[in-house]
């Protein structure tokens, strides 16, 4: 009996010739594995109208509308043309912006990127 106690229950003999596996290798299985976990998790059989409903896209439109509106009282005219810096108050806060690229992840995910309306990105 050729085995060697390998843990493979299935090891190809051309198999033993072959080094195992880098750390790199591994760590890249991983990955790609976790992130098919993460993909499934989103694949529940719901409609792209039923994703739309969902409370992840409701906070990220939310955030979204915050963001513009926030934005539609300040006079980009007014501001000078060779100040490099931008005003303090038209930055993003840290934790809006974690929480915008957090929601927009998950609408990746969920495949419905596409569905959101350019004129609510865009003003």
């Amino acid at each position: 009996d050729g085995r060697r106690g390998s843990g493979s229950r299935y090891r190809d003999s051309s198999d033993e010739d072959s080094p195992p596996p880098s750390m790199s290798e591994i760590a890249r299985k991983m990955k790609m594995k976790e992130k098919q976990k993460k993909r499934k998790a989103y694949e529940p059989k719901l409609t792209q109208e039923e994703l739309m409903d969902s409370s992840t896209f409701k906070r990220f439109s939310a955030s979204i509308d915050n963001i513009l509106e926030n934005l539609e009282d300040v006079d980009f005219t007014a501001m000078a043309a060779d100040d490099d810096e931008i005003p303090q108050e038209l930055l993003l806060g840290k934790h809006q912006l974690n929480e915008l690229g957090s929601e927009s992840a998950k609408i990746k995910a969920m495949n419905i990127t596409s569905r959101i309306p350019s004129d609510k990105l865009v003003k």
